[in-house]
């Protein structure tokens, strides 16, 4: 039974100065609220006549209106000559601890779905970002566009160095080390990388970027955002557009037949963005194919590509311009097109090859256009 309640108790609890003495405590405090529990099973009852301490953090007590009151309580026992004489109850409000909490879960929440919502944009986004940690940029977070641009290799919890090693040497790496020491900003506009594709061998790309320092909650240099475009097409569009503008201009001076071929072969090239080896070749007498331009192509190559048979099994170009249709060879070592002239490319390290005909008005073929690649690949 409470034998007293302090006026702050009372207060608490909606009672006048000495009203609740005498009442049992299980009625006064519990009966009726939340947990259920009856008179019996009272945990503050059961630590009073044990004489045991009890301390609950979170709990409710009920009111003299029936409300509920949120409390946090400790129950110690009154010991008096070597005999428990009862206990003490202490109580106190934690309504505005239990807003607080509250407010701290739904502010937790939001921060979550914010979170979630900027996770979701950086994954969407268009252009190319990637955020890097440390002085060595390990890559915490790389969007899709950045992963295709990688070829799809596996790049999180790596260096960028030992995920993208063919970047040593290119500068890009130096970009980051210089906005990690300096914390400054760094743009590049139009900057040439070349990547290894898996299975395609190496590509060129041209990037617009910005590398900016993240900051640590003390302001400290944390790593780098990279936040870039891709703009190889753009670039290769420009090149292709010179290139044609160059051979138009060659073609109204009555320059020669075989520098405007040359200018318009030395074009492809720089579109393939070095990756391919072009070759013109003109239909000469005979049903052969003669050599016309081949900028970087052996001289070897050349003149043997010189007097191509025309054929259904001529290598690429020869079997383009007897079909009348574009051919692709994957592999020259293995494409039955090729079973005549396979040492010839293994001799100069030509590994596939793509073959477009030139052909008049009228259908009649007039020459091939060739690209060869180093590499096995689909040109």
């Amino acid at each position: 039974r409470c034998t007293f309640l302090n006026p702050a108790g009372a207060a608490l609890l909606g009672y006048e100065a000495h009203a609740p003495e005498g009442r049992p405590i299980h009625e006064l405090i519990h009966d009726g609220a939340h947990d259920g529990h009856g008179p019996a099973a009272c945990p503050i009852a059961a630590a009073a006549r044990a004489g045991t301490v009890l301390r609950v953090d979170d709990d409710v007590f009920l009111r003299r209106d029936g409300s509920p009151l949120p409390v946090a309580y400790s129950v110690y026992p009154m010991v008096i000559r070597g005999r428990t004489a009862g206990a003490v109850l202490t109580f106190t409000d934690i309504t505005a601890r239990r807003h607080a909490e509250a407010e701290r879960e739904r502010l937790l929440r939001e921060l979550q779905a914010a979170s979630e919502r900027m996770r979701d944009i950086f994954h969407r986004a268009p252009a190319i970002m990637c955020v890097m940690s440390g002085a060595d940029h390990v890559i915490d977070m790389a969007n899709q566009r950045y992963l295709d641009l990688a070829g799809g290799r596996p790049l999180a919890g790596q260096s960028v160095r030992a995920a993208l090693p063919e970047l040593d040497g290119q500068g890009f790496i130096d970009v980051l080390d210089r906005v990690y020491r300096s914390g400054e900003a760094v743009e590049g506009h139009n900057v040439r990388l070349l990547l290894q594709r898996p299975g395609a061998g190496i590509e060129e790309h041209f990037l617009d970027f910005v590398c900016m320092a993240l900051r640590a909650p003390d302001g400290g240099i944390a790593g780098v955002l990279l936040h870039g475009v891709d703009v190889t097409e753009r670039t290769r569009a420009n090149l292709l557009a010179i290139g044609q503008r160059g051979a138009l201009e060659l073609a109204v001076t009555d320059a020669p037949l075989g520098d405007v071929l040359d200018v318009l072969a030395r074009t492809a090239e720089d579109y393939s963005g070095g990756a391919a080896l072009a070759s013109v070749q003109l239909a000469g007498t005979g049903a052969h194919l003669r050599h016309a331009a081949a900028p970087s192509l052996p001289p070897a190559f050349q003149h043997a590509i010189d007097a191509v048979p025309v054929g259904p099994v001529a290598g690429t170009a020869g079997s383009a311009a007897w079909r009348g249709e574009p051919i692709a060879c994957v592999d020259i070592a293995t494409d039955p097109l090729w079973q005549h002239q396979r040492a010839l490319a293994r001799t100069h390290g030509l590994a596939a090859a793509r073959a477009l005909p030139v052909l008049a008005p009228s259908g009649a073929v007039l020459g091939t256009f060739t690209l060869y690649y180093r590499e096995r690949r689909l040109p």
